[in-house]
């Protein structure tokens, strides 16, 4: 199983490389503080999309959904879309300053937004860029270990493979970053959403053909989860109108259109296309056996017990604290969060926003985002408590750990099925989430920490070549996902903290930055 396993993630690696590889020739030069190429809308939202759902965010809501405490990840998932929300209700400050930092050619951050406010202070924007860096390289790490940690047991029969599949992924990272920049991260990002999408969507069908077929108990939160699912489904087939993936043919040039299109770019539309296809017929089985598995239910038992499922009768499951921090969280992060200004800085370049049609086109992206998030954070809750009621029906406690040994090693080939599109969704989230952590984190160590130092600096330094800012930027990635996989190794073994580990990241992104353009600041004199 893990060879069938390790082959699933290796293609999902391979395919989501794929633009990147069209888009080697379209980098930006180092001193642009926006991506060069026109990148359609479309992306940009989708990129976003599969940004925010990383395996850090499936993992508690699947074990909410598994153990029936669903009111946490309804008011987790529901406070992220209003959050997003936010941000496109106070889009006008933040436009306006993007208008000016896209025509000056300065950062679009959200630190040198707050520096904007206090008199363009550097040392008001290092600190705000220091902490964001911090906080990036953290969650990189975050994101890392999740994966490790429910990739790990399927791979644990061949340990080399596992290795290599890690090498393999912080290579294609690292050259993401160093080849096409933040258009090559926002394109493989978007095509990893439809991989995500097609292992999420044909997991959560099999694990409703296994609850169908083994006639499991369904108790008042599965027979909840069970009529979301159609939904769900018929929502995104209606909203989505089977376009789940942008399939605007890549040019030489980066952007869209007829001309200068080469054979690979349109393989990959091609498959696009029939990816989006896929997604579709797999949301149409949804519905179908969905609704199969009600009709064998009471449906005014479960109307009535409905409320009871997310422990409104019993008190709640969770501690008030606890749920107030999953309701303030999710409603302010995604304005501070790094990644959604680059996102809204190449949306409002690459489309004319100016325009009555562009303000449509924005607020549909943004109507998009913020729902769709909200639908799978809740499809996630919902997969979890169907599973447990297939994989554990009889188990009280543990049921995660219950779910994880059946996918680990699976008894029969309908489960080895669902493990193998389990482990492609998670990988797709972890590689679309990492890749993004680190264009932001790279974004702000360059244009945020050492822009302040460069314009303070008396001395300009000279302009650097396009080769030779491809290899600084190659290098500082794989240092710096050199020592995320050396942290996640670390923190799996038990040696050292997480905070001493996140220090060491940053100090020595910063000093192999400093070290690259030393070298090659002497090589070019």
């Amino acid at each position: 199983m893990s060879l069938v396993t390790f082959v699933s993630l290796s293609a999902a690696l391979a395919i989501g490389f794929f633009p990147v590889w069209l888009l080697r020739r379209t980098r930006p030069a180092p001193e642009v503080a926006v991506v060069t190429p026109r990148v359609p809308l479309a992306v940009v939202r989708n990129s976003a999309i599969a940004y925010v759902l990383r395996t850090a965010a499936f993992v508690p809501l699947f074990a909410w959904g598994a153990s029936g405490d669903l009111l946490p990840a309804t008011v987790a998932s529901v406070c992220f879309g209003v959050g997003t929300w936010l941000v496109y209700v106070a889009r006008r400050p933040l436009l306006a300053f993007l208008d000016d930092a896209i025509t000056g050619g300065e950062s679009v951050s959200v630190h040198a937004f707050i520096a904007r406010a206090h008199g363009n202070d550097p040392r008001v924007r290092r600190a705000a860029a220091g902490i964001a860096l911090l906080a990036l390289l953290a969650l990189l790490t975050g994101e890392a270990l999740a994966a490790c940690a429910f990739l790990g047991p399927m791979l644990m029969t061949n340990t080399t493979l596992g290795a290599l599949l890690m090498v393999a992924a912080l290579l294609a990272l690292a050259a993401t970053a160093a080849l096409s920049g933040e258009a090559g991260i926002m394109h493989s990002a978007q095509l990893q959403l439809g991989i995500l999408y097609f292992g999420l969507f044909g997991a959560t069908l099999v694990v409703l053909y296994l609850h169908v077929s083994a006639r499991a108990p369904m108790p008042p939160h599965v027979g909840l989860a069970v009529a979301f699912a159609p939904v769900f489904a018929a929502l995104v087939l209606w909203y989505r109108r089977s376009r789940y993936v942008d399939t605007e043919t890549i040019g030489n040039d980066g952007t869209g259109g007829s001309a200068g299109v080469s054979r690979a770019a349109r393989v990959l539309a091609r498959f696009g296309k029939i990816l989006n296809g896929a997604l579709s017929v797999l949301l149409v089985l949804i519905v179908i056996l969905a609704v199969m598995d009600l009709r064998a239910a009471d449906a005014s038992a479960l109307s009535r017990e409905s409320v009871a499922a997310f422990g409104l009768g019993q008190g709640a499951r969770i501690p008030g604290p606890a749920l107030i921090a999953l309701t303030l969280l999710p409603l302010s992060y995604p304005l501070v969060d790094v990644t959604n200004w680059l996102r809204l800085a190449a949306a409002r370049k690459g489309a004319g926003l100016d325009s009555g049609d562009g303000a449509a086109e924005l607020r549909r992206a943004f109507a998009v985002y913020a729902l769709e998030t909200t639908l799978v954070g809740l499809l996630v809750c919902a997969l979890g408590a169907i599973a447990g009621a297939v994989f554990a029906p009889k188990a009280s406690t543990d049921i995660v750990t219950l779910f994880a040994l059946r996918i680990a090693s699976p008894d029969s080939g309908v489960v080895a099925i669902a493990s193998a599109l389990f482990a492609v969704c998670i990988a797709a989230a972890a590689l679309s989430t990492m890749g993004t952590l680190l264009g932001a984190a790279l974004y702000t160590l360059r244009h945020d920490l050492r822009a302040p130092a460069r314009h303070l600096a008396t001395r300009e330094a000279p302009a650097e070549s396009d080769s030779t800012s491809r290899n600084r930027t190659l290098l500082t990635s794989l240092a710096a996902l050199a020592l995320v996989a050396a942290a996640v190794a670390a923190l799996r073994v038990g040696i050292g903290g997480a905070s001493s580990i996140v220090v060491a990241l940053v100090s020595t992104l910063f000093v192999t930055e400093t070290r690259c353009r030393n070298i090659w600041r002497r090589a070019a004199h």
